[in-house]
């Protein structure tokens, strides 16, 4: 099962990756980290976010399983992921 594990520190919100054994991107971790995101977002207290893979590194990137099937364009992608809550100053 994948998740992204959540707690704020100091105002920073720290959002982990866990879906081993490579924290591959699938669908269920892209919506989980969305959902991680829009938390953060919401909370006012939280001034940055520092994303982190679980294991023995960050992600190894698309999950393979997911090629070539509808998963791989689901959303949230990985553009709608980068975009979502980038405030300016």
């Amino acid at each position: 099962m994948s998740r992204v594990d959540f707690g704020i520190t100091n105002g920073i919100a720290v959002l982990t990756l866990v879906n081993p054994p490579v924290n591959s991107l699938g669908g269920e971790l892209r919506r989980a980290l969305l959902e991680s995101l829009e938390r953060a977002e919401a909370d006012g207290g939280v001034e940055a976010v520092v994303l982190m893979g679980s294991g023995k590194g960050f992600s190894g990137g698309a999950d393979i399983r997911e090629f070539g099937t509808p998963k791989a364009l689901a959303q949230p992608n990985l553009p709608t992921l980068h975009s979502h809550g980038r405030r300016t100053p």
